[in-house]
């Protein structure tokens, strides 16, 4: 299969993730590391729920059909990710980004999405996902 433009995928992401954000902050109140924790759990849970874990593996692989195993545990470490991410790009939040918690989760989508990629870790997580029949 013909391997999709990633920049763009990644962007896309980093677009989920700031509606993400958006949506979250809406509902949740708590410190902006705890607040980042749940958007990136949610971010990843969703995602697994709406079915866009399977639209992207199809795009890469045969999938005839998509497992959702251990999405709890996933979404708890996507979710620790944008923790980490958060808190490094946060220090740098009133020099470039305006103080624009928003931009600040855009930016950690298209990083992991394009960090996942170049590590190999989207290839796997396809492979282990996806069952195809004999």
């Amino acid at each position: 299969m013909k391997k999709p433009n990633i920049l763009v995928e990644s962007i896309f992401v980093g677009f989920y993730s700031l509606l993400t954000s958006v949506i979250i902050l809406q509902f949740f109140n708590y410190s902006m590391l705890l607040n980042a924790f749940i958007i990136g759990f949610f971010k990843h849970f969703m995602s697994g729920i709406f079915g866009l874990q399977q639209y992207y593996c199809s795009r890469y692989i045969k999938c005839d059909s998509f497992i959702l195993k251990n999405l709890i545990l996933e979404s708890i470490g996507e979710g620790i990710l944008f923790v980490i991410l958060y808190s490094i790009l946060s220090s740098f939040r009133n020099e470039y980004f305006n103080n624009n918690v928003f931009v600040i989760f855009f930016i950690i989508g298209v990083v992991l999405h394009l960090s996942f990629e170049e590590l190999g870790i989207h290839s796997s997580f396809c492979k282990s996902h996806c069952k195809n029949k004999k």
